[in-house]
């Protein structure tokens, strides 16, 4: 009788054992499970991060700047409105559209040289617009710009190099002048 109820015992006991280790190993392989995904999730990130770092790099090296979505690049040289333009398309880019304060005062941080711009009204005289085709909702026009100077036909505008503070920077200018230029484009990052 002791004998056959001590092996009963152990039969349960084992019995539970069994249970509960397969609970144990139910439960590791779940955790398992969510590890790896959470492993392969973060390693997708990792690349992901890894690609937009050598973008930036990439960029930065050829001479860009990285602001706010967007890359910038100050020519060296100096070239008329539409030569500047040009350039900027070569590059995968457009000449610089400020529409806002903030970048208004980034971009005229970005040099001290008189700079073309996006904005002309060549389509049609005193309607200014981008080269990205929106109308100029915000403008940092020089005193008393634009003015079509002497009337001559002043239909590009460049941020003016003699003034010393960030407020009231553009002027109209003959599109055939030579001026250093700023190129944007966004960053799909």
């Amino acid at each position: 009788i002791f004998f056959r109820r001590s092996t009963r015992d152990a039969a349960v006991c084992l019995g539970l054992l069994c249970v509960l280790l397969l609970a144990g190993i139910i439960g590791l392989q779940t955790k398992y499970n969510t590890m790896t995904k959470e492993r392969d999730q973060l390693q997708v990130e990792r690349d992901d991060l890894q690609a937009k770092i050598s973008v930036v790099e990439q960029h930065t090296q050829q001479g860009w700047r990285y602001y706010k979505s967007s890359f910038y690049f100050i020519s060296t040289e100096m070239k008329t409105w539409e030569g500047s333009r040009e350039d900027c398309l070569r590059r995968g880019a457009d000449l610089v559209v400020i529409n806002s304060r903030e970048k208004y005062v980034f971009i005229h941080g970005l040099s001290k040289e008189t700079f073309w711009i996006g904005l002309t009204d060549r389509v049609e005289e005193g309607i200014w617009k981008w080269v990205d085709g929106t109308a100029v909702t915000t403008g940092y026009w020089g005193r008393e710009q634009p003015n079509n100077q002497n009337g001559m036909e002043e239909d590009c505008a460049a941020r003016w190099a003699d003034l010393s503070t960030t407020d009231n920077g553009w002027h109209d200018a003959p599109c055939n002048e030579l001026h250093f230029w700023i190129c944007e484009k966004i960053a799909f990052l």
